[in-house]
């Protein structure tokens, strides 16, 4: 049997080591969802740059041991900082682009050749669109050269969508890192990770809501390994929170974007969103902004409440 050892870092993810092609351990890694990759081998989809999935580590291991297999484990789990991992993803992103772009290029003269291919059968059949003269010697050659431009013309048509779907993958991939780093993205993410450390230090610290009718619910706070768990996610959601804010610093000072709120938005203005629809304020709220979407003919309103950093443009009201 196997000696195989599970790993994870936050570098890495949760890999593993030691099995081999028939010793029977794909379809307890597959029951487990396991992927395998030529590059890396076995893996937990999703584990990079996240804290282990200790319930999937650990059916894994023992389903292994329970085939007879020797499995140890070797857990690092220190977060990596958010710019390392940002980097990282920016030149994924890059490499990404670059990779996709010449499969458009590649693509793109395929279909080229098929057009000529095609282009040249079309030419070899009897100008005018003659007939197949049955019996005739020129039968036989007839009938091929229609075989052919039949050919050529499919493999052209697949050739040419091909090509199309190859150059939209390219530019999608072209524009995924200026897409992440838009003014309303980076403020979105910014107001999505600002929730999410909320949420995480109302764990560590425990917390309280108040239902009504004298019914107080409590939540003690966190306590052994489950704590360790929330303060290592809150040390990163921190650091990736503070790579964002100092990213958006970066883009009010230049002018890039405008930073809204109660503060700067007022009852009867006009707030835009997704830099394309205008619609008039009906309250400013502490964290969004309720909007008249429209007005009904029978005088009741269809109201949307959004968050103030979906906003892309505001007009104060008129006098």
């Amino acid at each position: 049997m196997a000696s195989i050892t599970i790993t994870h870092t936050h570098a890495e993810g949760t890999l593993i080591e030691g099995t081999t092609k028939g010793d029977g351990t794909n379809e307890i890694l597959k029951a487990n969802r396991w992927r395998y990759s030529r590059a890396v081998g076995w893996y937990i989809p999703r584990s990079r740059d996240r804290q282990p999935n200790t319930r999937t580590i650990s059916a894994t291991a023992a389903a292994l041991r329970e085939a007879g297999h020797e499995v140890t484990t070797q857990i690092d789990n220190t977060p990596r900082d958010a710019a390392t991992v940002e980097a990282e993803r920016l030149a994924h992103e890059e490499a990404r682009a670059d990779h996709t772009a010449t499969r458009a290029t590649n693509a793109a003269a395929r279909a080229e050749a098929a057009q000529a291919r095609f282009d040249r059968d079309r030419a070899a059949l009897p100008w005018g669109g003659q007939p197949i003269l049955i019996g005739h010697h020129s039968e036989g050659r007839h009938r091929n050269a229609i075989a052919r431009a039949d050919r050529s013309l499919g493999a052209a048509v697949q050739a040419d969508r091909e090509a199309e779907a190859a150059a939209e993958t390219a530019e999608r991939a072209a524009e995924a890192t200026a897409k992440r780093y838009e003014p309303k993205a980076v403020a979105i993410k910014i107001d999505n990770l600002s929730k999410q450390l909320h949420k995480i230090r109302r764990r560590i610290n425990g917390s309280s809501h108040n239902f009504g009718g004298g019914y107080v619910e409590v939540t003690p706070p966190a306590h052994g390994a489950h704590l360790d768990y929330l303060q290592t996610e809150e040390t990163r959601l921190e650091d990736e929170l503070k790579l964002w804010q100092d990213v958006r610093a970066v883009q009010l000072l230049s002018g890039q974007a405008q930073e809204y709120s109660r503060d700067t938005i007022a009852k009867g203005g006009r707030v835009q969103l997704r830099g394309r629809w205008w619609h008039k304020v009906k309250r400013v709220n502490p964290k969004t902004v309720t909007l008249i979407v429209e007005t009904r003919p029978d005088g009741t309103e269809w109201t949307l409440t959004y968050r103030y950093a979906e906003i892309t443009g505001y007009q104060a009201p008129q006098a």
